[in-house]
């Protein structure tokens, strides 16, 4: 019939798809992050996610961490948490 399509193959051909990469370990840092920008809720949150961080072995390369319990500055704290999601992301590391 014209303008039909083309029957199909009786088999299917799939293209192969890399697995996706599963985190070899999780670690709960979220609830610990402040929406506040003042010195003392910054600082605060910082040590509370260093105590975190401090208590799994998998930190234990982590050079930024001693940083996490004397910063109060919100934008050096921003930044010690991107170096900390890249090394996370290096290392098979969910932060959640």
């Amino acid at each position: 019939m014209p303008g039909s399509l083309p029957p199909r193959p009786h088999s299917a051909v799939f293209a192969y798809v890399e697995p996706v990469r599963r985190w070899e370990h999780e670690v709960s840092v979220k609830h610990l992050m402040t929406r506040e920008e003042d010195a003392f809720s910054v600082g605060t949150s910082m040590i509370r996610i260093g105590e975190v961080l401090q208590a799994h072995a998998v930190f234990g390369e982590f050079a930024e961490l001693p940083r996490f319990f004397e910063e109060d500055d919100l934008e050096t704290a921003n930044d010690l948490l991107e170096s900390l999601y890249d090394y996370c992301d290096a290392r098979g590391i969910w932060l959640c």
